[in-house]
């Protein structure tokens, strides 16, 4: 096999781990942002409180809390 084609290969599977490893942290953060988001509306704030600090919608913000219901 060509060694310039290997060393492609072995950079591209390189780069795809990286990318899944970042999508991981990623989804992570979300999952972390949405439990903070569940914790505050339980513990009173208001939605619009929510809105302000996350710059999420009222709609984004009802599926989150629809979801902890689940």
């Amino acid at each position: 096999m060509d060694p310039q084609l290997v060393l492609a290969s072995r950079q591209l599977s390189k780069s795809a781990a990286t990318a899944r490893r970042a999508a991981l942290r990623a989804q992570e953060a979300v999952e972390a942002r949405d439990e903070a988001i569940r914790e505050a509306m339980a513990a009173g704030m208001h939605w619009q409180d929510v809105a302000k600090v996350t710059g999420l919608s009222q709609q984004r913000i009802s599926q989150i809390m629809r979801q902890a219901r689940q």
